[in-house]
Formats: structure tokens, C-alpha cells, sequence
């Protein structure tokens, strides 16, 4: 009886092993993340886009100009710029490469797209977000036949870090578009940086 009580306890030991050491293969496999840029010419990919927490595909297309098709909004963009970020969508025309601090390098750009659900009055948002901003110039614009409200600025992100920034506002109905253009101030590149970006804004359509 006393031996058979002894395989039963090693029986058991051996099975709580084996199950532990599978147990840490599976937890520790890693998800694979997604490309920042795909790989072929017409690639779909799951990204976030529009409000909530669910999970959309989308359509990412490297010919050139290159194109993105969420499920809120679509815009094509010039062929040096690349997909950095799904989630906020944010694109770069330096390949994602910033600085120490998230500083954006001397020639580059990025534009962001966020969607979100108005809380208030789009001014009030406006207000809160340029706070600390400067060099505020307001206007308005067109995308995609909706009037939208524009803000040109600078703002000090880091230390020695300024950027010249455009901030684009369109509300419809309930949901907010909240588009940005930034770059360091004084750049060289800056017309080009507003060129691509005025044809992001052409080329945007709302669903």
C-alpha cells in the first residue's frame, strides 16, 4: 500500500510539472505586432479607428500617393510618408525615427488623426487644448464639405523643443474629427510640411 501511495504522489508531482512548464510556453509566446508599414502594394490590417474600444480593419495601400481606409474616415498622403501609430492613426515622413523625448527631427513632420465623441463645445476643447500655446492664429476651413475650425500655433513640448503646429477641428453631429500637422518651428521644410498636409485634407473623406 505504501508503494502505491508513493507512485500516486509522484504521478502527481510529474503531472503538475508538465502543466506548469506548458503553462509558461503558452503565456510566454509574444503577440505579434502588426507592420507599422505592410509589406505588399494593398494590405489590410486590424487598427482601432473612431470611438469606442472594437477594432476595425483597415485598408493600407503603399502605392503612391499611398491611402488609408478606416471605418470613420479615408485619406490618401504622399509616398515618403509611412504609417507610425494605428491608434491614434499618426503618419511621419521620417519613418517614425524621433528624436530623444519623442522631439520630431529637423525636416520632419507628422499628422494625427483622432476621432472622439464631442463632450462639450468644440470651443471649450480648443481653449483646453492651446492652453499653453502661442502665436495663435484662428480660422476656418473646409473638409469634405464640413466647415471645420482651424488653429495655427507654437507650442514648447520639451525644453529647447518648439514646434510649429495646425490643429483642425470638425464636428459632425455628436463626433469630432481633431486633425494635427506638426512640425519643429522654423523648419526648413514648413511649406512642403503645409503642402502635404492641405492635400491629407483634400483627399479626406468622412463616413
Amino acid at each position: 500500500m505504501k508503494k502505491k501511495h508513493i507512485y500516486a504522489a509522484v504521478a502527481i508531482v510529474v503531472a503538475v510539472i508538465l502543466i506548469v512548464i506548458v503553462g509558461d510556453m503558452g503565456f510566454g509566446k509574444k503577440t505579434a505586432k502588426a507592420p507599422t508599414e505592410p509589406d505588399m502594394a494593398v494590405s489590410t490590417n486590424t487598427a482601432a479607428s473612431g470611438t469606442g474600444s472594437s477594432t476595425v480593419s483597415v485598408v493600407l495601400s503603399t502605392s503612391t500617393p499611398k491611402s488609408y481606409a478606416g471605418a470613420s474616415f479615408s485619406f490618401t498622403y504622399p509616398g515618403p510618408w509611412s504609417i507610425f501609430s494605428a491608434r491614434p492613426l499618426v503618419i511621419t515622413n521620417f519613418n517614425g525615427q524621433y528624436r530623444d523625448k519623442g522631439v520630431i527631427p529637423a525636416g520632419g513632420a507628422q499628422i494625427t488623426v483622432v476621432t472622439t465623441t464631442s463632450g462639450g463645445p468644440v470651443a471649450d476643447i480648443i481653449t483646453t487644448e492651446l492652453m499653453h500655446a502661442t502665436n495663435i492664429t484662428a480660422s476656418g476651413v473646409v473638409v469634405d464639405g464640413t466647415t471645420c475650425k482651424k488653429e495655427v500655433f507654437r507650442a514648447d513640448y520639451t525644453p529647447g523643443a518648439t514646434s510649429q503646429d495646425t490643429s483642425i477641428y470638425c464636428l459632425r453631429g455628436s463626433e469630432l474629427w481633431k486633425i494635427y500637422l506638426s512640425y519643429p518651428a522654423n523648419d526648413a521644410a514648413s511649406a512642403a510640411h503645409i503642402s502635404d498636409f492641405n492635400g491629407v485634407l483634400d483627399s479626406m473623406k468622412f463616413k
